[in-house]
């Protein structure tokens, strides 16, 4: 999947929640798993959300509710580019002024 494709899907994911598949069953214990790991590999709440088909309040509420959060897991709150309107329609990640926290 291409950065842009990505992108939108997470863009459409944020704005319609209904849209996502998963998004109100219960979670699976393959799906805990696959989340746990990913979790600890270091992917993101949206990387996470578009694989497992869930939202990524869905994510980060299963994330607490597991435990999986510490000191060493904050890096899961630092986003590196800004997905809003102006940065998305420009192409360019903090047109807007925003200074997003770097991992």
């Amino acid at each position: 999947m291409s950065d842009k494709e990505k992108r939108d899907k997470i863009i459409q994911m944020r704005n319609n929640p209904k849209s996502v598949e998963n998004n109100k069953r219960y979670w699976s214990k393959d799906e805990i798993e696959s989340l746990t790991t990913m979790f600890n590999r270091g992917c993101g709440f949206s990387d996470i959300a578009l694989e497992l088909e869930r939202t990524e309040r869905t994510v980060m509420e299963r994330c607490n509710k597991l435990k999986l959060f510490g000191e060493q897991n904050e890096k899961h709150f630092r986003m590196k580019t800004c997905l809003c309107k102006k940065c998305l329609l420009v192409d360019s990640p903090n047109e807007c002024g925003r200074i997003p926290a770097v991992n």
